[in-house]
């Protein structure tokens, strides 16, 4: 009967540590972690540290617009200075001034945007904030001195 109780408690104790390695391998909370996890209204929402940009490199910018598809929805424009798109890097090592765009929709994330045209469907009736942030491969927003690179734009959906 002791061998079968050490036996399990063995199990019991390698099944924790197991645990534990998967939740740190898939991005579980850790000291370096660059996400914060918030709950908004039973809504689990990643917020991503900023990643500033070192002294020396060009000064990415951003400048969004939004023009009513004459189908449906909306067409965004990212016109960006000294960043690269680069989708196939996602989740990967950061270089200065490349990644993706974050979409924001009245506060909340909207999604990803890979590249400088994205189609938005259409939005309920009335008015919608929209932020974009240039973001590094790794998902935090590029900052200059403490400052986000992003812009935003208020919309009217008919």
């Amino acid at each position: 009967m002791n061998r079968y109780r050490t036996l399990v408690i063995g199990i019991a104790i390698g099944f924790a540590f197991g645990v534990v390695f998967l939740w740190e391998a898939m991005g579980g909370h850790a000291a370096n972690d660059a996400r914060a996890r918030h709950d908004h209204g039973g809504h689990a929402m990643i917020h991503y540290q900023p990643l500033e940009l070192d002294e020396g490199q060009p000064i990415p910018t951003l400048q969004l617009s939004a023009t009513l598809d004459p189908t449906e929805g909306w067409n965004l424009h990212l016109e960006t200075t000294h960043f690269t798109f680069t989708p196939e890097k996602i989740s990967g090592g950061n270089f200065a001034n490349e990644g993706h765009a974050h979409l924001y929709v009245d506060g909340a994330k909207y999604g990803r945007i890979y590249g400088p045209w994205y189609h938005l469907p259409p939005l309920t009736a009335g008015p919608h904030a929209l932020r974009v942030t240039l973001n590094a491969n790794s998902h935090q927003p590029w900052a200059v001195n403490g400052q986000v690179v992003e812009d935003s734009v208020i919309i009217e959906q008919p």
